[in-house]
């Protein structure tokens, strides 16, 4: 596929710091294509894209290249999965059952639908893994998964090849999103925590401009206690986002400076029309007005005033306090 002027415009963050209203204020724009609600996920999950190159950085088995090969390709299969029985009892489990249990009882990925929204999405996954296939073989080994078929993968390239065919797969499900939405021409994804591989992600595609939103590390905080997939004590949820912003703010500095930006939650809320003014420019994109459309709730400011104890207060601003002062809060 042509994607070579198909603009990739990533959104990242922390989690809960703003990521999701901002594509949502830039999926308004009629020129940007974007999965709305979603996040495609396999760009930088483990068995994703990110994990399979950066896995043969280094180190190269023909067991690892086997067993990498179709832990992406199950990943692939799962993220693009479109079965309406599976979507159901996935909607049912999710939103009135899971939390009732010790384990978790839905499919990986289920409900997320990738080729909805990319027609073409399992063609692209069938090609991508024929590509890093040299030959396949009968066969397994001792650390082969149970019930798999007795079938080996093989290939063995330089690691630039693996970057390439992994980045030309990814520019295609976006250029197929695009096409399907009618021929945009931009992309706007807000995968949370790219800040994390973004250095990776630019070897993947060199199209690629990241918008870094963050907000007061305590309201995060606070809205991370509440969430099914991080710690619920104030004190855990510290130790989580200062791992996530020290590994950001270690990674920015060897990323070129063009490539990315870093605004904050509150002065969008504030000051939304010239926030989204300079990330326009940014992402060299014409300004519209219907990117004001998306109104910005100010409530959520400063929440963890009101809802952490005076102990729990201290701990985070104690565990916090470098990078608060960093930050500039």
């Amino acid at each position: 596929m042509d994607h070579a002027n198909r603009k990739i415009c990533l959104i990242g963050g922390s989690g809960r710091s703003g990521t999701t209203i901002l594509k949502k204020k830039f999926s308004n724009h009629p020129n940007m294509a974007s999965i709305r609600g979603r996040e495609l996920r396999f760009p930088i999950d483990p068995d994703g894209l990110v994990d399979f190159c950066t896995n043969f950085d280094k180190h190269w088995s023909p067991y690892l290249w086997d067993c990498k090969v179709k832990r992406l390709r199950k990943m692939l299969k799962q993220v693009s999965g479109n079965h309406f029985l599976l979507n159901l009892y996935s909607y049912v489990i999710n939103k009135y059952i899971q939390d009732y249990f010790g384990i978790v009882i839905a499919p990986r990925y289920s409900g997320l639908n990738g080729s909805r929204f990319s027609p073409n999405m399992d063609q692209l996954i069938d090609q991508l893994i024929d590509d890093l296939t040299q030959f396949k073989y009968d066969g397994y080994w001792m650390g082969s998964s149970l019930l798999d078929r007795k079938e080996m993968y093989y290939n063995k390239i330089p690691i630039d090849d693996i970057y390439r065919l992994i980045g030309d797969f990814w520019k295609n499900v976006i250029e197929d999103i695009c096409i399907q939405q009618g021929g945009k021409k931009a992309f706007v994804e807000d995968n949370t925590l790219i800040i994390l591989c973004f250095d990776t992600i630019l070897k993947l595609t060199e199209n690629a401009k990241l918008v870094h939103i963050y907000r007061d590390p305590r309201d995060v905080v606070a809205s991370y206690i509440n969430m099914k997939w991080s710690p619920k004590s104030v004190e855990q949820a510290s130790y989580w986002y200062k791992g996530i912003i020290n590994e950001w703010i270690t990674k920015k500095e060897i990323l070129p400076i063009d490539s990315f930006i870093e605004l904050r939650l509150e002065d969008l809320v504030d000051n939304p029309h010239d926030i989204l003014h300079s990330i326009c420019e940014f992402w060299e994109i014409n300004w519209d007005d219907r990117l004001l459309d998306t109104k910005l709730n100010q409530s959520n400011t400063g929440r963890w005033h009101a809802e952490f104890s005076e102990k729990d207060k201290i701990i985070v601003n104690n565990i916090l306090k470098d990078e608060i002062s960093y930050l500039g809060y």
